[in-house]
């Protein structure tokens, strides 16, 4: 490093401290805020609420510091039972800035932004969205969080995403807040609404806050914009910290990450997609191209609107027998295996998953009756979801008695022992 570069690094980390400062002087915080020293940097974070409730991570979005999770938003989810806990992403707010890897290039990012990667042309950004996936696992060891409910908006569902599937074991559930899956084949946002958004902003507080206003009208539809609420947090952040290069290499981080949609489907967590359908930014298409996972009883009306934005469907056929399945689910199976039909004859494509509960659905005589019913529908995709006993926490958490508590989760070969029987109908079948 040149000395010139050392003295602007060193005099950024000085101003970096004054607006820290400042801002935790005026809104009448402690000034030392707790960070997490993950992957060699530090995490900002704040929580809120008893540490013993069920924790809750929230993932903000592209550019933005953790206080747009308003405290007002934090602590009435807090109220609702959870340890909140929202942490500024690297290279905003207070934690660790990357101002060596240099700035991106915004015309050429927003240019390839969610199309894939030309073979021999892969890019080479400052940090990956993975590793922003690890940020957020970090801040979890820091406070000796073994798993949370995760929450995560816009770019923040794209790290969510990844933690999911990167880190299932540390993830109770997942809510995908106006993001996207990445897939290029969805609609995406108009090129001119892209350079509104990401051109360079103003340096100067006052129009920085003024431009900040223009541009979050550009993305909210017909719904009500709260343009005083804007101005402040746009105020409240500039004095925290603006630093606008740490947006660009995040949007680096989006544009190399590619297309998540094949992972996607190895989440087996209980999942939401959030999604707004006036959003230009990221379509609603975005929303729903993430996944339909279904039991499908469900009325056929409601379900083919869905179906409209859906590409893949993850439905499940737990008994084949009318009066069996209403015993184990207290509904009929008439409606269930109508929509599969249906979903067939419309040409979406469709995996079936089998959950395995002994003495409840593996029989032989269920699983045969299953591969016939597929096989006359042609349908060759099969998951099985081997019983476990992952759910007994939760039901102890709602107070309720679980009654699948003295079952045992299927051996091995009688898995596959059920495997090979459906592979006898032509199925590809997967062990989830």
């Amino acid at each position: 490093m040149q000395i010139n570069d050392l003295r602007r690094y060193i005099k950024q980390k000085f101003l970096n401290y004054c607006k820290k400062f400042i801002y935790n002087y005026i809104t009448n915080k402690v000034i030392l805020m707790p960070k997490a020293h993950v992957n060699d940097i530090e995490i900002e974070y704040d929580t809120f609420g008893d540490p013993s409730s069920k924790p809750l991570l929230l993932i903000m979005g592209l550019g933005a510091q953790m206080i747009v999770w308003l405290e007002v938003l934090c602590n009435y989810v807090a109220n609702q039972g959870f340890f909140v806990i929202r942490f500024d992403n690297r290279d905003v707010g207070l934690s660790t800035k990357f101002e060596e890897k240099g700035v991106p290039d915004w015309k050429e990012l927003i240019t390839n932004l969610f199309i894939p990667v030309e073979p021999g042309k892969e890019t080479d950004p400052p940090y990956t969205l993975e590793d922003m996936a690890d940020d957020a696992i970090g801040v979890l060891d820091e406070l000796n969080i073994d798993k949370a409910h995760i929450w995560g908006a816009s770019m923040g569902g794209m790290i969510a995403q990844i933690v999911a599937y990167r880190h299932p074991d540390r993830i109770l559930s997942l809510a995908s807040i106006m993001s996207t899956t990445s897939n290029p084949d969805v609609k995406r946002a108009s090129q001119e609404l892209l350079e509104e958004l990401f051109s360079p902003y103003p340096t100067e507080r006052e129009a920085y806050i003024k431009e900040s206003v223009r541009r979050g009208r550009l993305t909210y539809g017909t719904y009500p914009y709260n343009e005083e609420q804007t101005r402040d947090l746009a105020a409240a952040a500039y004095d925290r910290c603006f630093s606008p290069d740490g947006t660009m290499r995040q949007l680096a981080a989006i544009v190399a990450n590619g297309n998540r949609k094949p992972e996607l489907a190895s989440i087996k967590v209980p999942t939401i997609v959030v999604h707004g359908k006036e959003d230009p930014l990221a379509p609603v298409e975005c929303g729903i191209d993430t996944a339909l996972d279904t039991c499908g009883y469900v009325r056929w009306e409601v379900l083919e609107k869905i179906l409209e934005y859906t590409d893949l469907v993850l439905f499940d056929i737990k008994h084949m027998e009318l009066g069996r399945h209403q015993e184990l689910t207290a509904v009929s199976n008439k409606l269930i295996l109508d929509n599969v039909i249906r979903i067939v004859q419309r040409g979406t494509p469709i995996i079936v998953r089998i959950p395995l509960i002994p003495a409840y659905t593996d029989s032989m005589e269920n699983i045969k009756a299953v591969g016939d019913f597929l096989s006359k529908l042609g349908l060759v995709r099969v998951d099985l979801v081997p019983y476990h006993q992952l759910g007994k926490s939760k039901y102890k958490r709602m107070g309720k008695k679980y009654k699948l508590e003295e079952l045992n989760p299927p051996s091995e070969s009688e898995v596959r022992a059920i495997q090979e029987i459906l592979e006898s109908y032509k199925a590809e079948v997967t062990i989830a």
